[in-house]
């Protein structure tokens, strides 16, 4: 896989992650383990080859390393894509009705890229989720660690470039 191998990671405990989700398990210490499905990681795969196809094209065909701090981001941003695939249609598309399992796919697609970087939109963005699929107190609980996280956070430069990326997507 372009440019780096993933392996399975364990992240510190998600408080949202209170019923099963595709690609993770809760441990006996309440860490999460996190695993991808087919379906991310094709979305994750298919990102990083946008990614390297231009940024290739850029370099005049030089060959192209990536920082280990970008490549979580990039399949952050994989992840956070192939999430708003399954939930946008349910939001916006009129009579669609969210089923539970799309959006158990999209909450832990959102929760494995929060897993990766953990920046404050994406809390943002699975309180909205919540909100979908109808759990209006989670979703407001994780927008309030939004609104706390967001007043501590370090912003980086890596982080502006998910927000500006985001708000591309967002807009088409």
């Amino acid at each position: 896989m372009w440019p780096f191998e993933r392996k399975p990671k364990e992240s510190g405990a998600a408080f949202w992650v209170t019923e099963p989700l595709p690609g993770i398990t809760r441990l006996a210490d309440s860490s999460l383990q996190i695993s991808l499905t087919d379906e991310e990681e094709q979305a994750v795969q298919r990102h990083l080859n946008q990614i390297h196809t231009y940024a290739t094209e850029e370099s005049g065909g030089a060959e192209v390393r990536v920082h280990p701090e970008l490549a979580r981001v990039l399949e952050a941003q994989g992840l956070w894509s192939y999430a708003q695939d399954v939930i946008k249609p349910l939001q916006f598309d009129g009579p669609a009705i969210p089923t539970t399992a799309d959006l158990s796919k999209g909450i832990a697609a959102l929760t494995k890229a929060y897993s990766l970087c953990s920046y404050p939109i994406l809390l943002k963005d699975l309180g909205d989720a919540f909100r979908i699929a109808g759990k209006g107190l989670m979703a407001n609980r994780l927008d309030h660690e939004f609104s706390a996280n967001s007043l501590r956070f370090q912003t980086s430069q890596l982080y502006q470039m998910f927000l500006d990326w985001r708000k591309a997507i967002l807009r088409t």
